[in-house]
């Protein structure tokens, strides 16, 4: 009976041995948990545009001739209705070089006679004299005006050049009235409206420079060649900014406010493909599956399998099972979030 009491003891003590190496062998996985909350998210397509100005021309030659008083230079301002050069025809400049031709020779003619002709010769002066004169009234140079108010972005022409009827002169843009012009693909024109928001990054001596704008004109059709459609955006007038300049245009083609956004690393597929995450509750990992929505950057919304104040894993969640326990700490606000797993 004695050594039977002995194995009894042994044995209680083996069983209550292995149930603590059980204890301590059990699992616990260290991750890092975010409390799900309401955001807004959106989506965005990048185009390239270019900036340019509201009012923007040339200012052409009505005639062919040759250019004269030209008194404007590159960053020059002007007013509408401003005589920016001349224009002096062809046929016109041809007769009036006749009429100083006959002046000319008529006073040599006058000036070098001695007898009897001179006087007639005087007349003959005089008479070339009012011949020049109403020649500078009848064949004047045609006046080249600007039709808008702008400064001068380019010149084409310098005084005396020979230019051909409706040849570009001048060019001339208002840097007060600033758009930028892009195309957005047919399938993603009815996610934008006129009014939207947008942002552009334009760069200058090698730094993003980022400017808002807004929506303010969308061309009605579509390029059938490009499938796309014509949009114009307004944007602050800024000393930097140049008609000409490429520009990034993020478009906002969908969002979402007060929404279930998660980071996009969150989210597992099964090998069948489906969507889940993990969630913490009562110490141990549970699993959700998921439906998502709009995807930004990082971050993806979910419609479906999670709700408002749920802890979602971020970290860790690759080495969870459901049901499994887990040792978690939330990121506290206002400090540096570091990836380091706590254990």
């Amino acid at each position: 009976m004695k050594r039977i009491g002995v194995g009894i003891i042994i044995l209680l003590i083996s069983i209550a041995g292995c149930k603590e190496d059980a204890k301590k062998q059990e699992k616990i996985v260290p991750v890092k948990t975010i409390t799900v909350k309401p955001k807004d998210i959106f989506s965005y397509v990048s185009v390239m545009g270019i900036v340019d100005s509201k009012v923007h021309t040339w200012i052409k030659s009505t005639t062919e001739g040759f250019v004269k008083s030209l008194a404007v230079k590159e960053g020059s301002y002007v007013h509408e209705g401003q005589i920016v050069c001349y224009i002096m025809p062809i046929d016109s400049q041809n007769m009036l070089g006749q009429a100083k031709l006959e002046f000319d020779r008529a006073k040599r003619d006058y000036e070098n006679a001695d007898g009897p002709d001179k006087e007639t010769l005087k007349l003959r002066f005089e008479e070339a004299g009012k011949m020049l004169e109403s020649s500078y009234s009848l064949y004047k140079p045609v006046p080249a005006v600007s039709p808008v108010s702008g400064v001068v972005l380019s010149k084409t022409v310098e005084n005396g050049s020979m230019v051909s009827v409706k040849q570009n002169l001048v060019e001339i843009a208002d840097l007060q009235k600033l758009i930028i012009r892009a195309s957005l693909a047919e399938e993603l024109i009815s996610n934008v409206k006129i009014g939207d928001s947008i942002t552009a990054i334009i760069q200058n001596d090698g730094k993003d420079i980022k400017i808002k704008g807004r929506i303010t004109t969308i061309t009605f059709g579509v390029n059938p060649m490009s499938k796309t459609t014509g949009v114009e955006i307004y944007i602050p007038a800024n000393r930097i900014l140049k008609p000409g300049m490429t520009a990034v245009v993020d478009f906002i083609t969908n969002r979402r406010s007060g929404a279930i956004v998660v980071p996009l690393e969150s989210i597992l597929l099964d090998y069948q493909g489906s969507k889940k995450v993990f969630i913490v509750k009562n110490g141990k990992a549970i699993e959700k599956r998921v439906v998502t929505g709009i995807e930004a950057n990082t971050e993806v919304e979910v419609q479906q399998g999670l709700a408002f104040g749920d802890e979602l894993i971020v970290l860790g969640q690759e080495n969870c099972k459901n049901g499994l326990k887990v040792n978690f700490a939330k990121p506290q606000p206002g400090k540096n979030k570091s990836n380091k797993i706590t254990k």
